[in-house]
């Protein structure tokens, strides 16, 4: 199995960020055919795991909760998109915030140190926090009038754009030709201990 630990987000704030997608796209047709993340699968991605045997599944799952349940509940609010690494040669879309950012980067780092003894490798990069939106083929430019677009369009989402951060989710990533699947495993909800 392929899993990670992520920050589900509503339908509300996946609309939202579907309707900046939407903008940016209307200002940037080029961009049109790249790999857009389908608004179901829009997360705040804590620690990527990896392949794992099935019977991993429940220890990894406990260790998680155990981590998740001494972080308290907290807010994001998605405030920005960004081209990632720079938007002369992007490759990657990002829905940013700062509100909540610190608390999300605690709780990936609770979740990653909790699944360090059963073997799981710590991230290679310190916590970025984001929501994925595209992934393009090869680096190209992301205009700035069409990241202007989209920010606005996210900003006047309003209150969609604030979400409650209750619990952390396990997922299974299954690949298939025309797009990864996800499945939540195990809720870890936070604030428990």
């Amino acid at each position: 199995m392929r899993l990670f630990f992520a920050i589900p987000l509503p339908d509300p704030a996946r609309d939202a960020l579907d309707t900046a997608s939407r903008a940016f796209k209307d200002a940037a047709p080029a961009w049109r055919s790249e790999k857009w993340v389908p608004p179901a699968n829009l997360h705040v991605t804590l620690l990527f795991v990896g392949e794992q045997a099935d019977e991993r599944l429940e220890a990894l799952a406990d260790a998680g909760r155990r981590a998740s349940c001494r972080v308290p509940q907290f807010a994001i609010e998605l405030d920005d998109i960004a081209a990632s690494p720079r938007p002369r040669n992007a490759t990657m879309l990002w829905a940013t915030f700062e509100r909540g950012s610190h608390q999300a980067a605690g709780l990936a780092d609770a979740i990653a140190e909790a699944l360090a003894p059963l073997g799981v490798q710590p991230p290679r990069r310190p916590f970025a926090a984001h929501v994925t939106l595209v992934r393009s083929r090869r680096p190209r430019q992301a205009p700035a009038d069409a990241l202007a677009a989209a920010r606005e369009a996210l900003l006047a989402a309003g209150d969609p754009r604030v979400v409650s951060v209750t619990e952390a989710i396990l997922y299974k990533s299954t690949l298939t030709p025309s797009g990864p699947v996800y499945d939540a495993l195990a809720s870890l909800p936070l604030g428990r201990d």
